[in-house]
């Protein structure tokens, strides 16, 4: 499969191109915001990274797959992001949105969704879509991939409770790759 992963450097995109290319083997298409998260991204195995500031993320996803558009895209983005992470979709395509960092709320285009097939799953409450068996069967199973070094845990900085307001402008400068860590 190929996969569209937004935001490299936030947890979810770090650990959705990790657990896209070596739990699923898909060739993995992600964005960021500099050179250096780029290049971050790609060691964490990416097979194309793509500086959103610099070029068109949706251009670059149809060039590179002639067209098809790819069978898989996570968005934590919302707005815009969303949308077009959505036209990137190949035929048959699944988007899962689990986020607006944006603020702007991700709007499915229906007409898109029903000529090409794709399906569509937004919303925060994700969890609430299997059983607590499944959801603890997929919680060891990550648990196993972080001690074989498969899936890795990038930290990006750590501040003491007290320095919380410089946590926050830390993580709206958009500087981090990786989580942000409070520590009483």
């Amino acid at each position: 499969e190929t996969a569209l992963v937004q935001s490299a450097g936030s947890g979810v995109g770090m650990a959705g191109v990790q657990i896209a290319k070596q739990v699923v083997g898909a060739r993995v298409f992600t964005t960021a915001g500099t050179d250096e998260k780029v290049a971050k991204a790609r060691e964490l195995g990416a097979d194309v990274a793509i500086n959103y500031t610099t070029q068109d993320f949706l251009a670059e996803v149809l060039r590179l797959t002639e067209g098809r558009g790819v069978q898989v895209a996570l968005d934590m983005v919302g707005g815009q992001v969303f949308a077009r992470s959505q036209q990137a979709l190949a035929e048959g395509g699944r988007l899962v949105s689990v986020g607006r960092s944006s603020g702007e709320a991700p709007e499915e285009d229906r007409a898109l969704t029903e000529r090409k097939g794709q399906r569509v799953v937004t919303g925060w409450a994700l969890g609430s879509l299997r059983t607590p068996e499944y959801a603890s069967q997929e919680l060891a199973r990550i648990v196993e991939l972080v001690a074989q070094g498969t899936l890795k845990t990038i930290i990006d900085r750590v501040f003491p409770l007290r320095e919380a307001a410089e946590a926050h402008r830390h993580l709206a400068s958009r500087a981090q790759f990786g989580k942000v860590i409070l520590r009483p």
